[in-house]
């Protein structure tokens, strides 16, 4: 045994709806997740069985059914396919990062996201957003965080 779970708040969790938190799953393995227990230093990572959580909702369920943007993780680079070449350019409107997620797409135990860059964005204006860029992104930047998320209270 790593850690005891006392309470919901020494889980590391995320808002996935409104006013609703889960815990953050960071590996899954058949019926287990890995979580992170603890805060900082004290931070620890270990798996649970599924059969002592709640349900489980993927990132790719959440981002796809959700108001999707691109997070201060992002690296502001697209890519032609999963784990290809970058796109030469920076894409237009990237200083706007809503975005709807189109595909997903696993390479090389990475998960990428195929994303829709929307200028001006969803809760920004009252016109409606168009694509200004296509291509792929992996979801989650090297330090583990997600490059894209969605706003679970709506705009």
């Amino acid at each position: 045994m790593l850690a005891v779970v006392r309470s919901p708040d020494d889980l590391e969790a995320r808002e996935y709806a409104y006013e609703a938190l889960g815990a953050s799953v960071f590996g899954q393995s058949g019926s287990w997740y890995l979580l992170a227990v603890g805060r900082d230093s004290a931070r620890v990572l270990g798996w649970i069985s599924a059969r002592h959580t709640g349900a489980f909702h993927s990132l790719e369920e959440l981002l796809r059914n959700g108001l999707a943007y691109l997070t201060a993780d992002w690296d502001e680079r697209l890519y032609t396919t999963p784990g290809g070449p970058p796109i030469a350019h920076r894409p237009a409107g990237s200083g706007n990062r809503d975005i709807n997620v189109t595909q997903t797409h696993m390479s090389g135990g990475i998960l990428w996201l195929e994303v829709e860059l929307l200028t001006p964005g969803r809760c920004s204006s009252r016109t409606e957003p168009g694509v200004t860029a296509r291509g792929w992104t992996p979801a989650h930047s090297p330090t583990g965080q997600p490059n894209a998320w969605f706003h679970s209270r709506g705009c």
